[in-house]
């Protein structure tokens, strides 16, 4: 996923757009679109603030600090199916996840479950 462009990038730009510069020579200069340009301008006259927005969506179930820990719980049970690692996990970390999220989990980290018979 792409980051966000820093406050500090996002003052300069408009700080150079001010100055006198073009948003295509902004853009080209710093590699950032001129139609990004435009809308920080047009949030700035709108009484909005520069810095980055909260970008949309959940907040994930399992979050990205706590994928070490999952990595770690897969690597422990390796022959358990996906009703115990939630079973683990909810014993372990106080939250409570559906089979889906922990199989899309598990296979974000790259790790493939591998039945035995």
């Amino acid at each position: 996923m792409p980051r966000a462009y820093s406050s500090d990038f996002r003052e300069r730009v408009i700080e150079a757009r001010q100055a006198g510069a073009s948003a295509g020579e902004i853009a080209r200069i710093l590699g950032v679109s001129s139609r990004t340009i435009y809308r920080w301008e047009a949030r700035l006259r709108a009484g909005g603030a520069l810095p980055p927005r909260t970008p949309p969506g959940r907040i994930p179930a399992i979050p990205d600090d706590q994928l070490a820990q999952l990595a770690d719980q897969v690597r422990a049970h390796a022959d358990a199916t996906l009703a115990e690692h939630c079973t683990v996990w909810q014993e372990t970390s106080g939250r409570r996840v559906g089979l889906s999220t922990m199989g899309r989990a598990i296979n974000g980290l790259g790790m493939r479950r591998k039945k035995r018979v």
